[in-house]
């Protein structure tokens, strides 16, 4: 009976941590997202260079947030969105509205995306 009661205890944890692995993921997926969007929200693109400091705030907080989600999203695809957002300061000093506005876009895309596929729905395991 001691063993019975030990192997629910293991299923009931590994259950636990996985609702907590979603969770998590959904949370700092989705803060990293609304980050973006209100940079975008916000951007003015007569006026770039006011959001320099702002956009260099996002870029520090997604390197933050992204710190333990290689475990849950593939390291290669954050990376290449963590490359792409370090574009973004450059973008702003060469005055290039049209393309920071597409960039940030993108990214938030693709983070979207990758919240999408990475949950353990029937339509991404089957």
């Amino acid at each position: 009976m001691k063993r019975v009661y030990i192997a629910i205890g293991l299923l009931v944890t590994v259950c636990a941590l996985c609702v907590f692995a979603v969770v998590y993921l959904s949370y700092q997926t989705e803060s990293m997202i609304r980050e973006m969007d209100h940079l975008t929200d916000i951007f003015n693109p007569e006026r770039p260079e006011e959001y320099l400091d702002e956009t260099k705030a996002v870029i520090e907080s997604f390197r933050k947030r992204a710190a333990f989600l290689p475990f849950f999203i593939r390291q290669n695809t954050l990376m290449e969105i963590e490359a792409e957002l370090e574009t973004l300061p450059a973008l702003i000093e060469k005055g290039e509205p049209l393309d920071f506005v597409g960039t940030l876009s993108r990214c938030q895309t693709r983070l979207e995306t990758q919240l999408r596929i990475e949950l353990p729905l029937p339509r991404n395991i089957f």
